[in-house]
């Protein structure tokens, strides 16, 4: 799968060095053993239709060098620096993420050169998905410490955080840029980032929990999720923390008339069955802690009202379009925003 879905990945690496210096470490060679780029060519875009057309002998980030390459020291100093400035993550930290265990964890990622450079590409092309993924990472952490998964659950999550969406840098962009109904082939295209990202990750022997719970994160504890239909205890522990995770995340970058607390609440009143109750207790916990972050811009509506307005909507919706439709139409809203390269 992973080499049908490398152009865009390609492109991505190719347009980056227009701009930015990345370099061949090694000579690249086609599956034939035919070099096709000289150790220390300077990689651009002028490079994509040539490497493009050729089965390589290798992954292609195996034989770069990217200047720069960010490093677990900066990705905690970044990691730290988000949490300032979100307020949900900054009352995880509030209520229970030290700084002391906090650093004990990211600090022993461990994380190979390879998804370093994975990392570097999606901050420098996909910048709100990288962000995304450090709050992701985080607010992971904090329900792990809340459930007192001991340090070595506590990496594998951070680390399924980290990289749970690194396989929409193998998608068009395309995919995620309109609200248009989608075709089949489109939604196979979609829900094959998860599996993308699965496989990047199980490459790794230290990885295949943190690969499981990023095959897992779109499933759904009645079954509606995608890609496996996975439901209740098929789903793991950290898979279920990324459902949770991802989704809080997701609404705080968001712009609405109504606060993130309303919308986070009634997503999860109307969807109690697709979420996993003992993580969803802990982070209706802290809303109840969590002062409002925007305030209505239009005529003020109170709670009962806005909760009556959805549940209206969302019945609606569910009575209208089949499920997986309306899996691909959530998703694509709330990744689209951050797709625009």
């Amino acid at each position: 799968m992973l080499e049908n879905n490398n152009s865009q990945y390609l492109r991505h690496i190719t347009e980056l060095g227009n701009k930015h210096p990345i370099s061949a470490s090694e000579d690249i060679h086609n599956s034939q053993g035919v070099k096709l780029v000289k150790a220390g060519s300077r990689i651009d875009s002028s490079f994509y239709d040539k490497l493009l057309k050729h089965k390589l002998l290798k992954p292609i980030d195996q034989s770069l060098i990217i200047e720069n390459c960010i490093t677990l020291e900066a990705l905690e100093s970044k990691m730290v620096q988000q949490i300032t400035e979100n307020p949900l993550l900054y009352s995880m930290k509030n209520d229970i993420l030290s700084d002391d265990v906090f650093h004990a964890v990211i600090s022993n990622l461990n994380i190979p050169d390879i998804l370093l450079f994975k990392l570097t590409i999606s901050e420098k092309q996909l910048p709100d998905i990288f962000k995304q993924s450090l709050h992701v990472s985080i607010a992971s952490i904090y329900f792990g410490l809340k459930l007192k998964l001991d340090i070595e659950k506590l990496k594998v999550v951070a680390i399924a955080g980290l990289f749970h969406d690194i396989g929409l840098l193998h998608l068009e962009a395309d995919l995620f840029n309109t609200f248009t109904p989608l075709d089949e082939d489109k939604r196979k295209h979609i829900y094959s980032h998860p599996i993308i990202a699965h496989l990047i990750l199980k490459e790794f022997q230290n990885y295949q929990e943190a690969s499981l719970a990023v095959l897992e994160h779109h499933e759904r504890m009645d079954g509606s999720g995608y890609p496996k239909n996975l439901s209740a205890e098929q789903i793991s522990l950290s898979g279920q923390i990324l459902i949770v995770a991802a989704l809080a995340i997701s609404l705080t970058q968001q712009k609405s008339d109504f606060s993130y607390k309303n919308r986070l609440q009634a997503i999860l009143k109307f969807n109690s069955n697709q979420y996993p109750h003992k993580i969803v207790e802990i982070l209706l916990n802290l809303l109840k802690n969590l002062q409002d972050d925007n305030k209505p811009s239009a005529k003020p509506q109170d709670k009962d009202a806005f909760l009556d307005t959805l549940s209206s909507i969302w019945t609606v919706i569910n009575a209208w379009e089949p499920n997986h439709t309306r899996l691909c139409r959530f998703h694509i809203k709330y990744q689209t925003t951050f797709l625009n390269v």
